[in-house]
């Protein structure tokens, strides 16, 4: 909801904080406009949140180590 809502504040020009934050290290959002630009803004939220929800959910699956390499994040 805090996304979404963001991102309607965004767009009426008025700032708002993030969903998720970025990682530390990762530097794949630095370009200004994925800040500065709602629509861009919201697409990198909603990839940053749905990394973090696989990643979550490989987390939590028991799988062995060597069975989930892919990562869709920094971390």
């Amino acid at each position: 909801m805090a996304l979404y809502a963001g991102m309607i504040a965004n767009t009426r020009g008025q700032k708002s904080e993030p969903a998720v934050q970025l990682e530390r290290g990762d530097r794949r959002f630095n370009a200004e406009a994925w800040s500065a630009n709602p629509w861009y803004s919201l697409l990198k939220q909603t990839y940053l949140l749905n990394a973090r929800l696989f990643n979550d959910m490989v987390e939590a699956s028991g799988a062995a180590e060597k069975e989930k390499p892919l990562r869709l994040s920094r971390s």
